[in-house]
């Protein structure tokens, strides 16, 4: 059984940036915050039978609950989801050092972390969309854009056509009329329109700094400050109807399936 400060020095020596608090502050602060708390609960629970992707599946249930309480027009609510989403990410760091240390890493507890991560994305902007209804005096504004970020997020044909494409040659059945109908002489090149893409990708994003100054705002809006936190609802909104129209423009010109096709061949003949 690690003791305390071993586990708690494991965590350390993954962190390059603990050590460059001048540079990043924020990420310094709040790394020495996870990794802490993290450090306690791993520390109880390294003999206990609990299987880290419980642990994982309990970090995706946070997003759920945090959106909810902040949905909830009450002030005690929104300081507790405020809380939650703040501090969820210890449990983040729990499952994967857990599972390193009972032998327990898997391809599927990864899937579910960076699952975990999307669904605590949607839910927020969700949670944070019912906030801004109740907040604005029940303007059924915000309430008709609570679809647009799941719904647009969800049919991007280029993650659709990825996807697609991975399922069929996954299908023996159909993996050699999928390669036929590629032109082998398409070179596949980065898309000229990707670092257009790519800004917009990043542009009000989900990372944690993010979400953490969006819940700053919402604590401030509470003690009387202005209200801003809907900038960035009304953003995040409007950058997916943007991406969702580049993504369809970009996968759906002439060949762009089949220039996918031949990269995926080629990256599977490389590795």
């Amino acid at each position: 059984m690690l003791s305390f400060n071993e586990i708690l020095n494991q965590q350390v020596c993954n962190i390059p940036y603990l050590g460059k608090f001048k540079s990043n502050p924020y990420s310094s602060i709040k790394a020495w915050y996870y990794i802490y708390f993290a450090s306690v609960l791993i520390y109880f629970l390294q003999r206990s039978s609990i299987h880290p992707n419980t642990i994982t599946k309990f970090y995706i249930l946070t997003g759920f609950i945090a959106a909810i309480l902040l949905a909830i027009p009450n002030d005690s609510t929104h300081y507790v989801a405020i809380f939650l989403i703040f501090s969820k990410g210890v449990l983040d760091w729990v499952d994967g050092h857990l599972a390193r240390i009972k032998g327990m890493t898997s391809l599927t507890g990864h899937i579910l972390d960076v699952y975990g991560a999307r669904i605590h994305s949607i839910t927020f902007v969700i949670g944070l969309g019912v906030y801004q209804y109740f907040h604005f005096d029940n303007n059924e504004l915000f309430l008709a854009a609570l679809f647009i970020y799941p719904f647009f997020y969800g049919t991007l044909l280029t993650k659709f056509s990825y996807q697609y494409i991975v399922d069929e040659l996954g299908n023996s059945k159909h993996h050699k009329n999928l390669v036929n109908q590629s032109d082998e002489g398409i070179d596949f090149k980065k898309n000229q329109y990707s670092k257009y893409y790519n800004f917009f990708v990043w542009f009000l994003d989900d990372r944690s700094r993010t979400i953490d100054f969006v819940c700053l705002l919402i604590f401030l809006e509470h003690l009387g400050f202005p209200s801003l936190s809907w900038i960035f609802f009304v953003g995040v909104s409007v950058k997916w109807m943007v991406l969702w129209m580049g993504s369809f423009y970009i996968s759906s010109k002439s060949n762009s399936a089949e220039a996918i096709v031949i990269n995926k061949i080629n990256n599977i003949k490389n590795v």
